[in-house]
């Protein structure tokens, strides 16, 4: 990581970036990674997933740095990047209902029927 980068604000390191000079992206990442993180954790609990949100979204902005209409805006928009993704995450997560599951040609009953009372 090149440290003479870190003491830029994120409007001037999005301009090297779009200069040319990837290596800025690395601190510019670095100082909103913690927080982006934890928003993730914040929304989707604890797990691997957390840590693949992120990336995806620290990817997502890199590719997308060329149609950032406002750099000194660059944490905000990582962080909506994230929260979008993990969102997109939790959609896919939903809990199908035990009635659908029954009617499911895979489901399999884990636990016996109910024995009959008096």
């Amino acid at each position: 990581m090149s440290t003479h980068f870190e003491q830029f604000d994120d409007a001037t390191l999005v301009a090297y970036i779009r200069a040319g000079q990837r290596e800025a992206f690395s601190p510019l990442l670095a100082r909103h990674l913690p927080s982006v993180l934890r928003l993730c954790r914040r929304l989707l609990g604890t797990g691997y997933e957390v840590q693949d949100i992120a990336q995806v979204a620290a990817l997502a902005t890199f590719i997308g740095l060329p149609s950032l209409t406002k750099p000194e805006r660059f944490g905000a928009w990582l962080h909506a990047i994230a929260a979008n993704l993990a969102r997109m995450a939790l959609r896919q997560r939903r809990l199908m209902s035990l009635e659908a599951l029954l009617r499911s040609e895979n489901a399999t009953l884990l636990w016996p029927a109910p024995v009959p009372t008096p």
